[in-house]
């Protein structure tokens, strides 16, 4: 049996791109060959992704939104790394240097 290993875009919370990695993950392995994601962690990504970002509070009012929103964004992010952890076979993590 064959064995592939994708790297794709599939760590920062944007579900396009988690759906597009898992449909290729599962097509590869329908077609009968062992399949793994390369669960590679690129921190300047991660960093753009996250829901609590205190270099873009500028005041009290983006303060108070970006506080307002965090419990919705990170819900969101829990529920999109389950996604893709549900659907997809990952490596072990590896990061940036």
């Amino acid at each position: 049996m064959k064995k592939i290993g994708l790297i794709t875009f599939h760590r920062p919370v944007n579900f396009g791109a988690a759906l597009q990695s898992v449909a290729l993950f599962k097509t590869i392995e329908s077609q009968g060959a062992a399949c793994e994601i390369i669960d590679y962690i690129n921190l300047s990504f991660e960093k753009a992704y996250k829901p609590f970002k205190l270099s873009q509070i500028t005041s009290i009012k983006s303060f108070l939104w970006s506080v307002a929103r965090f419990p919705g964004e990170n819900r969101k992010n829990k529920k999109f790394k389950r996604f893709v952890q549900r659907n997809a076979s990952l490596t072990k993590p590896l990061h940036t240097a």
